[in-house]
């Protein structure tokens, strides 16, 4: 299905954007993976198929740090996520554009959305920053469409080797304009099986393929994901 849950890892540990749509999968698949603690968890904005993990995760791993939009604070969608974060005496950090913070090792810059963001469409508040490692930069770019796109391009300083491809790699986003923006060496779209819009569109492959970028997504390759090797990005499996 579609759905959000990808992990950054720093060199003194990892951080989780955001939780997927099951509520058990994301923290299940962490626990499985070895992991008892998160230096942070990012909630990038309230669609299920992005946020229905997360309390699932708050509840079983020891997370040092919830980020999440200004804006979603007081929202009704979020109110059991932040209980959990609450009862788990989890650090809530309310972020905007300019925001710049540590996390395992990681520096984490909120690129969008402003903190006095308006009543526009929640896609469009979703939270995109970039982490940055000593080995390059990986964009995370939530839910937005091509209309934030072009004002974030704009805004200049996009550049980073691994870019999360936006709203799963629907038609109306992974624009000319972000490509062009970022000029990543790879690309990973969050994708899964059997999910009803039909993502990642293939006009959005067709532009990735145009410019000679690779890139993976669940629903052909399963797990997958970026790391660095040799001085360079890596695509997995």
């Amino acid at each position: 299905a579609d759905g959000l849950a990808a992990t950054v890892s720093g060199t003194a540990g990892v951080v989780l954007v955001d939780g997927g749509r099951w509520r058990g999968e994301a923290a299940e698949l962490l626990v499985d993976g070895g992991l008892s603690s998160l230096s942070a968890v990012i909630s990038s904005h309230t669609d299920e198929d992005h946020l229905g993990g997360l309390e699932r995760v708050l509840r079983q791993l020891r997370v040092e740090q919830l980020l999440l939009p200004a804006w979603m604070r007081s929202e009704r969608g979020a109110v059991g996520l932040l209980r959990s974060a609450r009862s788990r005496r989890t650090r809530v950090r309310r972020v905007g554009r300019g925001s710049a913070l540590q996390a395992g090792g990681l520096v984490i810059e909120v690129l969008w959305p402003p903190t006095t963001a308006q009543r526009s469409p929640e896609n469009e508040r979703s939270l995109v920053a970039r982490s940055k490692l000593s080995t390059g930069r990986v964009l995370i770019t939530s839910d937005i469409s091509r209309m934030t796109e072009a004002r974030l391009s704009r805004m200049g300083g996009l550049r980073s080797e691994v870019l999360l491809a936006p709203h799963h790699g629907s038609r109306d986003s992974s624009s000319p304009c972000l490509i062009e923006a970022t000029k990543p060496q790879l690309v990973l779209i969050p994708a899964g099986s059997h999910n009803v819009h039909g993502h990642p569109h293939p006009e959005v492959l067709e532009r990735l393929d145009a410019r000679g970028i690779p890139y993976r997504y669940p629903a052909r390759d399963g797990r997958c994901g970026a790391r660095p090797e040799d001085g360079k990005w890596v695509l997995y499996p």
